[in-house]
């Protein structure tokens, strides 16, 4: 009964790390030892792997949380990362447009951001009181998923722009 507990908690965790074998495992209690009996195939490098998104360890974890307090917090991680990757695409923008025979774009840039920064806030607490009201205790992963959301809107609008500057 012991040794069974054993195998099946071994393949489980082998499978877990995504070892692809099939394994038996020998002795008794913790000194018992992890045997092959085929060969894993070997791991792909990271390189071929299609990137992952800074954001999709935190869907997941999301997806695995059981307390509000959890995905509150998760989500709010979520927000930042999300935040984040839209101040350093308009930072980048920002230094592409700038000149100084022609500074009118970069202002207007820069006022474009200014009033999205509002509307990001004041769309993401209508979003969320739409979906919970403001005393609920999700509220704040409701507000914090919306404003990812316009965050993401926000990202496709600065790539658009930027990929017409680059026809130009």
């Amino acid at each position: 009964m012991f040794m069974t507990k054993i195998k099946k908690s071994a393949a489980c965790a082998l499978a877990l790390a995504g070892v692809g074998a099939t394994y038996i495992v020998s002795g008794h209690g913790a000194s018992g030892a992890v045997i092959p009996l085929v060969q894993p195939k070997p791991i792909q490098s990271q390189s071929k792997r299609a990137p992952v998104h800074p954001i999709d360890p935190l869907k997941a974890a999301l997806n695995a949380a059981t307390t509000q307090p959890d995905m509150n917090r998760i989500s709010y991680k979520m927000y930042l990362r999300s935040n984040h990757e839209v101040n350093l695409r308009y930072q980048r923008l920002l230094a592409k447009i700038g000149n100084k025979h022609n500074p009118l774009p970069a202002k207007r840039l820069k006022e474009s951001q200014k009033a999205w920064l509002k509307y990001r806030d004041a769309e993401a607490k209508f979003r969320a009181n739409a979906d919970f009201g403001e005393d609920g205790s999700g509220f704040p992963m409701a507000f914090n998923l919306a404003a990812v959301d316009i965050c993401h809107e926000r990202l496709k609008a600065l790539n658009d722009v930027e990929k017409s500057l680059a026809q130009h």
